[in-house]
């Protein structure tokens, strides 16, 4: 119980200081990274749970739709074309940079793919279980590729944004 409330701490107090530093996506980058600090320190000793997960996706997931709106027609069409594009594209990346980690490191194919793949940590880890491959590794790799989209896309959208105006 005392390492379920030192996990809560430790989440809420790295949460709170990235929210007060104002840095992109704090709150959450925070917390991530106190609660990592704590488990590498040894510290927690918690183990991922598929209820917390499934808790936590669950939070997600109505914090997300509580974002919709009603569309209409016009603007799920012009979400369908997006959506073809954006499928073939990531396919197309995916596949590309997964090349590029396997040449590059020599890792094995499996999980340069995995690893290169969009999709959440969890799904990712356990998709690497069930392949008897690497998890923590491939965790690892989504998680420095999680922390530099946070870090650094931010600021992209505000220059794009900048140079080329809102479109929609």
């Amino acid at each position: 119980m005392i390492n379920i409330g030192f996990f809560i701490v430790l989440g809420l107090l790295g949460g709170g200081i990235g929210y007060l530093l104002r840095i992109p996506m704090g709150t959450i980058l925070g917390a991530m990274l106190a609660v990592g600090t704590g488990r590498v320190m040894g510290w927690i000793t918690m183990e991922p749970s598929e209820v917390v997960t499934f808790l936590v996706q669950l939070a997600l997931g109505i914090m997300i739709g509580l974002s919709f709106y009603q569309l209409n027609k016009g603007q799920l069409k012009r979400a369908g074309k997006g959506l073809l594009f954006i499928i073939i594209a990531v396919v197309f990346m995916t596949c590309s940079v997964a090349f590029m980690v396997y040449f590059f490191t020599g890792l094995d194919k499996a999980i340069a793919i995995l690893s290169s793949a969009p999709g959440g940590m969890v799904e990712m880890a356990t998709m690497a279980e069930a392949l008897n491959l690497e998890a923590p590794g491939v965790i690892f790799l989504h998680f420095i590729r999680l922390l530099l989209v946070m870090l650094v896309f931010p600021y992209i959208i505000s220059w794009g944004v900048k140079k080329w105006g809102r479109k929609g």
